[in-house]
């Protein structure tokens, strides 16, 4: 089953997209990152350098790995997948699908994040590795595997189109939560936004509703009829 998923993800011509999708999260690190400024600007204006940098790639990140997850998953309701089924059981190929998908977006947070580690530490001087970016990763993971789950749940061959209105509530969802300044926003939906802390009960949460996710989706499944 992971054979197939691995030659379904990266046959062909989609390689290119997931190449040009890690060659675009690489050009926006080098675009905010880099400060055309000499060394001692740099080191005299270190905390304001570090802040907005920061604040940009809160910005921009969530936004590039979201559409990066739903090009992995956009088509991921293939008719080989019936025939797994037949011989298998939905449970099987939805906790594969899972396994193989989080791997893959894992293998994707963990490169983008050395390219921004190494490029910052080689190409500017007022860069220092922080807990801040290191959170907003795992922030970023916990949220493409919130946006996978539902992907796989409503995406399938003839409803490709949900993809794209999740994603647009995702996009927004995060100015609605800024905007009313209430914690009942977060519990619906718990993404990551640029005020977000980082307590301990913030990621807690998030995995219990990606572990209900799970279960729900895996109910979802078992009720589906193969053909």
């Amino acid at each position: 089953m992971n054979k197939l998923l691995w030659m379904h993800v990266f046959y062909g011509k989609k390689r290119r997209i997931y190449q040009g999708f890690l060659g675009l999260a690489f050009l926006i690190i080098i675009f905010i990152g880099y400060v055309d400024e000499p060394l001692y600007i740099q080191m005299l204006d270190k905390i304001y350098y570090q802040n907005y940098f920061n604040t940009s790639i809160k910005t921009f990140l969530p936004k590039i790995f979201s559409i990066g997850t739903l090009m992995l998953l956009i088509d991921h309701d293939q008719k080989v997948n019936q025939i797994i089924i037949a011989y298998q059981s939905r449970l099987y190929v939805y906790l594969h699908k899972i396994i193989t998908y989080t791997f893959i977006m894992t293998i994707w947070m963990i490169t983008i994040w050395g390219f921004l580690h190494i490029f910052m530490s080689l190409f500017t001087h007022y860069y220092t590795l922080s807990f801040e970016i290191l959170w907003l990763f795992f922030h970023l993971w916990c949220d493409n595997i919130i946006l996978m789950i539902l992907f796989l749940i409503f995406i399938k061959n003839t409803h490709i189109n949900r993809g794209l209105i999740i994603i647009f509530v995702y996009l927004i969802y995060p100015m609605l939560i800024e905007s009313m300044n209430h914690p009942i926003e977060f519990y619906l939906f718990p993404i990551f936004t640029i005020d977000m802390g980082h307590h301990f009960l913030v990621y807690a949460y998030k995995i219990c509703y990606i572990c209900i996710g799970i279960l729900l989706g895996t109910a979802i499944h078992e009720k589906m009829q193969i053909y």
